[in-house]
């Protein structure tokens, strides 16, 4: 005391009858007849790490205490700093019940003047020292000094051993966290008061032989527990256990539990007794240990504080340890095999194995606290020892057995970690089994780090090289089921990471979780011909590729014709998804409708996409189908997403020519026949006569059913249209009359491709001139489907002319030589007329009885009567058409006259021809005229 103030520590017996050490500073103008709890200037402290028991019975004692004045909370004097020491005055450095106790322990308070130290300094006002129970055992009595050096004490330890010991307090303000990091300090001071609890409890469990369903006795908890937050209690949680495997991995921890241990010896026990010993703790731990400490935590009312992830750091703990024993019994069931007699072909030699052997002694030598911390880099240390191994051996046999038993000790450490997992989840880490959901765990499990995954990656690499240099694959082997676990372990790790994965740019994450697909399933095809495995790994994970892969191949592909699973083989593997893209299509168009999904597609459905491509798994599908070139088969699963395969067609060229199949699906028959226009509009485009005439056909049906455009419009379209049929009807006609393309290999006209107007005109010319001598009707029938394809072309050039300039000379270019033809297939007839009207004959010729006889018999006769009867056909319908419309609403016409009798144009190019034939000169020209034009009178007359 400094006359101002007195420093106490007093024990107290509770009702339950539990003893407990305070301490609390009282200002001595307040103390009267005696001392309260309410003198106290900040309230007493409870020194928790000192049991009741030891201190009722007087095993433990107080070893000393002093007083130091100090500076706190930012260099304001506020207060003093009390050190008090607790020993067991008894023990000695060979006594292993002292030493399973622990040695002595140093507890610093902080009593300040007044309460506002308490405040500043966030309420860390207790820390405790514990001292080596092989150095500091017990003290000596009242050798607690002031070391006016360091601004501590010093104490001496009964080995005769000085300690020097100087707290000071932390200034940051409780609750409030730093960068995102909980209070160490404050970390450190509610885990050691756990551990105290703990091992409080366990003792009264083993005195009593009790379970660890005994309740924790009332009172024996510190406040400091309940009252942390739950990040730094969790954080302080983990920390406790983490202390308590030390403490139990030491051989004084073994105390109480020596014949608990597991008799399994190691494969070498000689030379590697830290890796025996590490064996004998990890089964401890795992049977022992940490049920017993979760258990307290949970009868104690701490574990429902504890947060989904801390849980999952204390379950990941268990799932380590018995990963690794699981490891070492494989090993030994490996060893086991080598010495059985029919295992000569499938063991190693007697080097490899001690260099496995001694590998797995090196990662046990790490201790079980290791273990429990770092197992994934311990495993990738053991991995790269036993395959550099297997780089430097010469024996290829040995190397691909030193791969497979390392995969077998991977693969075994794997499965024992789910299967406690499975065991241990609900029951004893009050956890759900699918861990997935991120609003109840937020943290991943430990087989998600990517130390592990490396591991795991690097494994199936080497499979993967060593499939391919092998002649076969045999499925059914050892090497099937390592390559199944893990191709799932390293999918589910990926998975897991990124479920569990709050950043805001997972791209490096998800592009590694596409490489381990694509490396894991295509390798789990080789090794599973029924593809059952590979086909769920790629639905769970999103696969893109992996399902469209087996799904072809069993539907379309190279497996079409092989029997898939019967229903009694599904029902032994719990599988009920078939190789079938149908139902996948169909949940993926019911989520994008805002409808639910069914679960067991979940990774394929929206918004799930394919990494590389960036698309949805319908769009995928869709691409998929079209680069095999199987459009067909896009447009009919098309059918189940109609969105989606909407806005495919309209982005991919290569479905320009089906575009019109979706639009008409939907009732857009404008846009249904524009599309099959645009089919042909280009020339041939790949079609067939047959395939033109159908495409326009159906383009003919859709203008029918149209309705939302102007009639004008619809007429216009169904004009080019109708111009379509007209050349195919024409190349037919030509085609029964032998007129073909000199390229045209095939037989029948529905094979060859559409010609374009010039070429149909150039077979026209070439038959008239064949056949005018012998059949006059086909040469008029020619010359007719000659005039047809000029109005064609003409209407088209004008469609595409920015005036009517450019089309009235298409049509005389297209016109004038059919006409020319007509004519000279009766030249000398046509010559003698004009002779005859050139020498008198002039006004007589539209009225000379022998006039229409002479020229009735003609070709060009023919054409005319056939052509003007043509028109005036066409004259009605069109009247008919009209009829049905309002004048005024849009409708126009685009009607191109080819007639030489009334287009002075077509009359010019037609004279022209006859001039190039030599049939006309500029003495006979206008009398010719004349003649032709008077022909044409008579047929109209």
């Amino acid at each position: 005391a400094d006359g101002r103030c007195v420093a106490i520590i007093f024990l107290a017996q509770l009702q339950s009858g539990d003893v407990r050490a305070y301490a609390l500073s009282v200002d001595l103008e307040r103390i009267g007849a005696g001392v309260a709890f309410d003198d106290a200037t900040a309230g007493p402290i409870w020194l928790n790490r000192h049991p009741s028991d030891s201190l009722s019975s007087g095993r433990w004692t107080c070893g000393g205490m002093n007083v130091i004045h100090s500076a706190v909370a930012g260099g304001m004097d506020s207060g003093y700093i009390m050190y008090s020491a607790w020993h067991d005055p008894m023990a000695t450095a060979l006594d292993e019940a002292a030493a399973e106790q622990g040695g002595a322990v140093a507890t610093t308070i902080l009593l300040p003047t007044t309460g506002g130290a308490a405040s500043v300094t966030g309420g860390v006002r207790m820390c405790d020292t514990d001292f080596p129970p092989h150095v500091f055992p017990s003290l000596l009595t009242g050798m607690v000094c002031p070391d006016l050096l360091s601004g501590g004490v010093c104490l001496a330890g009964s080995t005769g051993c000085l300690a020097d010991l100087r707290v000071t307090f932390p200034v940051p303000v409780r609750g409030v966290r730093t960068g995102g990091v909980v209070d160490e300090e404050e970390v450190q001071s509610v885990a050691a008061h756990l551990l105290s609890a703990y091992l409080s409890h366990a003792k009264a469990v083993a005195a009593d032989g009790d379970d660890d369903s005994r309740q924790v006795a009332q009172g024996t908890i510190p406040p400091s527990i309940y009252a942390a937050r739950t990040d730094v209690l969790g954080a302080a949680v983990f920390n406790a256990l983490r202390r308590l495997l030390s403490i139990r991995s030491s051989p004084h921890g073994l105390h109480q539990s020596r014949q608990q241990r597991s008799q399994r010896d190691l494969f070498s026990s000689e030379g590697h007794s830290d890796a025996a010993a590490t064996i004998s703790f990890l089964n401890i731990h795992c049977d022992d240990t940490l049920p017993s400490f979760v258990n307290f935590l949970i009868h104690a009312g701490i574990y429902l504080r504890v947060e989904a992830k801390d849980r999952v750091k204390l379950r990941d703990v268990g799932e380590k340890m018995v990963a690794a024993l699981a490891l070492v019994d494989r090993w030994r069931e490996e060893l086991a095999l080598a010495d059985s007699n029919d295992a000569a072909s499938h063991t190693l030699d007697d080097l490899a194995s001690n260099h496995v052997s001694s590998a797995i002694n090196a990662m046990l030598g790490a201790g079980s606290v290791a273990i429990a911390e770092t197992l994934p880099g311990l495993l990738a240390d053991l991995q790269r020892d036993i395959l550099g191994l297997s780089l430097a051996t010469s024996s290829g046999a040995s190397s691909v057995m030193l791969l497979d038993v390392t995969s077998a000790l991977l693969c075994q450490a794997h499965t024992c970690a789910l299967r406690y997992r499975s065991d241990t989840s609900e029951d004893l880490f009050k956890l759900p089994l699918d861990d997935t959901n991120v609003s109840t765990v937020t943290c991943a499990p430990w087989t998600s780090e990517k130390e592990l995954l490396n591991v795991y990656e690097e494994q199936l690499e080497k499979l993967k090289a060593a499939s391919s240099s092998s002649a076969s694959v045999n499925a059914g082997s050892r090497d099937e089921v390592h390559v199944q676990v893990l191709s799932s372990a390293l999918l589910d790790g990926y998975r897991d990471a990124l479920d569990h994965s709050f950043s805001a740019d997972n791209s490096a994450l998800i592009g590694c979780y596409h490489a381990a697909k694509v490396l894991a399933i295509p390798l789990l095809r080789l090794y599973d011909p029924s593809d059952v495995w590979p086909f769920d790994l790629s639905v769970d994970h999103g696969y893109f590729d992996g399902v469209f892969d087996i799904c072809f191949d069993w539907t379309w592909g190279k497996k079409r014709f092989q029997e898939q699973l019967d229903a009694e083989e599904k029902e032994e593997q719990n599988r009920k998804r078939g190789f079938d893209l149908k139902p996948i299509l169909e949940a993926c168009s019911a989520v994008a409708a805002g409808e639910e999904g069914q679960a067991e597609y979940k990774y394929l459905l929206p918004p799930s996409i394919d990494p590389p491509s960036g698309l949805t798994f319908p769009q995928y599908v869709l691409k998929r189908f079209t680069d095999l070139g199987l459009q067909g088969v896009a447009l009919d699963l098309g059918r189940l997403c109609p969105s989606d395969l909407a806005a495919f067609v309209e982005e991919d060229e290569r479905m320009a020519d089906h575009r019109w199949i979706v639009r008409v699906r939907s009732s857009r028959y404008g846009s249904a026949r524009d599309g099959l226009i645009d089919v042909v509009r280009d020339g041939s485009g790949g079609q067939t006569v047959s395939d033109r005439e159908l495409t326009l056909s159906l383009a003919k049906l859709c203008n029918g059913l149209e309705a939302s455009s102007s009639a004008g419009a619809r007429k216009r379209k169904g004009q080019t249209v109708e111009d379509g049929l007209i050349l195919v009807s024409v190349q037919r006609l030509l085609s029964e009359q032998g007129l073909r393309s000199s390229a045209v290999t095939t037989t029948s006209v529905d094979e060859e491709r559409p010609l374009r107007p010039t070429e149909l005109l150039n077979l026209v010319r070439a038959g008239v001139t064949a056949s005018v001598r012998t059949d006059p009707e086909t040469s008029i029938r020619l010359c007719l489907a000659g005039l047809a394809v000029a109005e064609v072309a003409g209407r088209g050039e004008e469609e595409e002319s920015d005036g009517m300039a450019t089309a009235s000379q298409s049509v005389v270019r297209y016109a004038a030589p059919v006409w020319s033809l007509a004519i000279m297939s009766d030249a000398d007839l046509w010559l003698s007329l004009a002779d005859e009207y050139a020498a008198g004959a002039s006004g007589e010729l539209g009225i000379r009885d022998d006039f229409e006889a002479a020229v009735a018999t003609t070709v060009l006769y023919g054409v005319v009567r056939g052509y003007i009867e043509g028109r005036q056909e066409n004259d009605v319908e069109e009247r008919s058409r009209s009829s049905k419309f309002d004048e005024h609403d849009g409708m126009a016409t685009n009607d191109i006259a080819v007639g030489f009798y009334d287009n002075a144009d077509i009359m010019t190019g037609v004279m022209d021809e006859l001039r190039a034939a030599s049939a006309a000169n500029d003495g006979n020209a206008k009398a010719l005229e004349t003649v032709l034009c008077a022909a044409a009178g008579a047929v109209m007359g």
